[in-house]
């Protein structure tokens, strides 16, 4: 695949933070003058000095003060003159039962309740529920639990909140254009719809590794950063508009480590490096305007103070909505995100100087290698089953586990395709695109030459093919040079199932393990302690290998007992290839029953009513 686009918008930055903010139009000059001279007045007493030129800067956490036993969660700028407080009420059982957002009128140092709204308990959580929670719109109100995952949603039509999977810990949201969004390490962006669903709107391609959830946002357009799998020393950026899901693809001289939160036309940085900090860059009049932490700021955070109430050092912190109008707002927070000062910066009053917007350029990836007709025949079964298909000098060099050496002898990569054919034919058409579901961006296949252990220690040395889940992708390797059979592949292609019902806890591991001989525990290892592999180290009682009766049959050799995805991927293998010579093993009851139980989940789990009434393996097993 090669990407060759042109960075349409030169100016529109990344940020590296969670970031959301919701632009509001600005006032006429006049009125944005009465409005700041009015705010200013109320504030004044709080005024704390700042160095020449820097700018007005008040500390108004005695006006965000929470009142009674309630627990300032968060804040953020609701417009030009409110900020949006987010309280929760402690129970002395259940945590924080409930929040409210309260709108604090900057003019007039009222509040007003905008929402009230129950917390949601979230399994195996032990947050108590005012721990890192971020607003990330005011109208509609939505508010991320990033702890636990949970977006509330009080504003919007449905108000219910939702709760994300498990996957999707690392998930950092983002409202822009009335749409409220998702990403996460895994290289997918979803949409979360104003019913709860979550929907896959773009996938990172599975030829790009790790990619950061960013979430910057600019004209429509979602910004990240990624590197190619075969280059993986570089940092490529990726702008994505996710309604449409076009991307572009660029170089930057950014330093991300510098900008935490942007709105429209503006990144707003801190850095502490040589000194402590706080900038707001203009993007389109080419300034900026920075301000220095007075010492009355540094004093709170300065790791040689005292701890604060909660035993914890505080940090400076920007918010999602940190940007509104000519105000920053930030706050120092403790170690759970929670804001024990409120500051607000008015950015008008700041000296400006010049300021040039980081360098970008386009981005080419890596040259694909076109194998003609080899390329053809892999790309018709990426179309037909959802696929992507990676030959010769295409893989990467390295994998997590493994070093891989590229084979381009035509011949062989011609007879795998056709052993890849016929193993991708006894699936449904479409069940590779509900296994990828919103777990998978990609089930990618690589055909490699040798592969290499890059800890012999952990790892078999004279694998022929693995199967892992990286950033996202489910990788499927095989050593062409190892005589490709469809058992290989037909196990590995169990794998990829395993890892993605492991990676939601979808499969019953202890009912599964309830259909094993009492007693018997699996290996959870590859290698013994003398650094034998358990394939021919490993016990070969109750095994079809061992010729005992079809009844006493749970495994079909001591590798089965390695871990339980080993276990179902050699009884779909030695089911569905039929080349084994222990075939009768299929007629005893404890396999029958633990087959039968894992069609059914696969059935109840993948099926989206297109599957035949019998699937090869169903089939296979039938005849029994």
């Amino acid at each position: 695949m090669i990407l060759l686009i042109r960075r349409r918008l030169a100016g529109a930055l990344f940020c590296v933070m969670i970031a959301a903010v919701l632009l509001i139009s600005c006032r006429g000059g006049n009125e944005q003058s009465d409005l700041m001279r009015g705010i200013a007045d109320n504030l004044s007493p709080m005024k704390i000095d700042t160095a020449q030129g820097q700018g007005a800067l008040y500390e108004i956490t005695q006006l965000s003060a929470p009142e009674d036993s309630a627990v300032l969660c968060c804040a953020g700028l609701y417009d030009e003159s409110r900020l949006l407080l987010i309280t929760g009420n402690p129970d002395s059982q259940d945590g924080v039962s409930s929040y409210t957002a309260q709108l604090l009128n900057l003019r007039s140092g009222e509040k007003e309740e905008l929402a009230s709204f129950d917390r949601a308990q979230a399994s195996g959580s032990s947050s108590d529920g005012t721990e890192g929670l971020l607003v990330l719109s005011g109208d509609p109100l939505i508010v991320f639990d990033s702890r636990c995952g949970i977006l509330y949603r009080p504003g919007s039509d449905a108000g219910k909140s939702v709760i994300l999977p498990s996957y999707l810990s690392d998930a950092v949201p983002y409202w822009q254009s009335g749409r409220l969004w998702l990403s996460s390490a895994r290289g997918i962006i979803y949409e979360v719809t104003g019913e709860g669903e979550i929907r896959v709107s773009w996938t990172l391609p599975c030829e790009f590794g790790a990619f950061t959830p960013v979430v910057c946002g600019h004209e429509g357009r979602l910004s990240f950063a990624t590197c190619s799998r075969r280059d993986p020393s570089l940092q490529v950026y990726v702008d994505v508009d996710p309604v449409s899901g076009g991307s572009d693809y660029y170089l930057s001289d950014i330093n991300p480590s510098r900008f935490t939160v942007t709105d429209e036309g503006r990144l707003l940085g801190s850095s502490f490096r040589t000194k402590p900090l706080v900038s707001v860059c203009d993007l389109s009049e080419h300034v900026k305007r920075e301000m220095e932490l007075p010492e009355e700021v540094l004093s709170l955070i300065d790791g040689s103070s005292s701890p604060n109430e909660t035993g914890s050092f505080l940090a400076f912190s920007t918010f999602p909505r940190s940007l509104c109008g000519d105000w920053c707002c930030w706050a120092l927070c403790d170690d759970a995100g929670r804001p024990e000062h409120i500051y607000l910066w008015d950015i008008s009053s700041c000296r400006s100087v010049k300021w040039e917007s980081p360098l970008v350029s386009e981005y080419t990836a890596p040259e694909t290698a076109d194998y003609g007709s080899l390329t053809e025949k892999a790309e018709s079964l990426e179309n037909r089953y959802g696929i992507r298909i990676l030959i010769g000098t295409n893989i990467p060099a390295e994998f997590a586990d493994y070093t891989a050496q590229a084979c381009t002898d035509s011949a062989v990569i011609d007879g795998s395709l056709s052993v890849l054919e016929n193993v991708l034919s006894l699936y449904p058409d479409t069940y590779f695109t509900q296994l990828k579901g919103g777990y998978y961006r990609n089930i990618a296949f690589y055909l490699t030459g040798a592969l290499h252990p890059l800890d012999v220690t952990s790892n078999i040395s004279n694998a022929g093919a693995f199967a892992t889940e990286s950033n996202g992708t489910m990788q499927l390797a095989f050593d062409l040079y190892d005589d490709l059979s469809p058992d290989t592949v037909i196990h590995e292609l169990t794998h990829a199932a395993d890892y993605r019902f492991a990676g939601e806890n979808l499969l019953n591991e202890a009912e599964w393990n309830s259909m094993n001989p009492e007693g018997f525990t699996y290996y959870y290892s590859y290698i013994n302690e003398y650094g034998e592999s358990y394939e021919t180290a490993g016990s070969p009682d109750n095994t079809a290998v061992s010729g005992c009766p079809a009844d006493d049959v749970w495994f079909i050799d001591p590798y089965s007992k390695t871990y339980p995805m080993e276990d179902r991927a050699r009884l779909m293998e030695t089911l569905l290839s039929g080349r084994t010579p222990y075939s009768g093993c299929f007629r005893g009851r404890h396999v029958q029953e633990k087959l039968s139980y894992y069609f059914r989940f696969l059935r109840e789990t993948l099926d989206d009513g297109s599957w035949p009434s019998r699937t090869s393996w169903e089939e296979a097993l039938s005849g029994y």
